[in-house]
C-alpha cells in the first residue's frame, strides 16, 4: 500500500511539473522570465525531493526531504496565486494548479505522519 502512494506522489508532482512548465510556457513575454522561471524551479525542486525522500527508509533524512519538497510547495502556491492575480493565469489552470499542489502536501503529510 505505501509503494503504490509512494508511486501516486511521485506521479502527481511529475505531472505537476509537466503541467506547470507547459502553462507557464503560455505566460506573456513580460510574466515569462520572473513568474514562470520561479514556478519552474519550485516544480523541479518538489519533485527533486520527493525522490530523494521515496527511496530512503522513513527515516529523519526522508522528512527532510518531505520537509523541502512542502517548502517548494508553498513557493509555488504563492507563485500561483500572483500570477492569478496579475492576470496571466486562467481560472481553470490556477484551480488545477492549486487542487495539485493541496493534494501532493496531503500525500506528503500523510507520509510523514506516518514517520511518528
Amino acid at each position: 500500500m505505501e509503494n503504490s502512494r509512494k508511486q501516486n506522489l511521485r506521479e502527481r508532482s511529475r505531472r505537476l511539473l509537466l503541467d506547470v512548465f507547459r502553462i507557464a510556457g503560455m505566460f506573456p513575454k513580460h510574466a515569462a522570465n520572473g513568474l514562470s522561471s520561479r514556478m519552474r524551479n519550485s516544480c523541479v525542486g518538489i519533485l527533486a525531493n520527493i525522490i530523494r525522500g521515496c527511496y530512503k527508509d522513513m527515516g529523519d533524512e526522508t522528512a527532510r526531504f518531505f520537509s523541502l519538497s512542502i517548502g517548494s510547495l508553498n513557493e509555488l502556491e504563492y507563485s500561483i496565486q500572483m500570477a492569478h492575480r496579475l492576470g496571466v493565469l486562467p481560472d481553470a489552470d490556477y484551480l488545477y494548479l492549486i487542487g495539485e499542489t493541496d493534494a501532493i502536501e496531503h500525500l506528503l503529510a500523510f507520509f510523514m505522519r506516518q514517520r511518528n
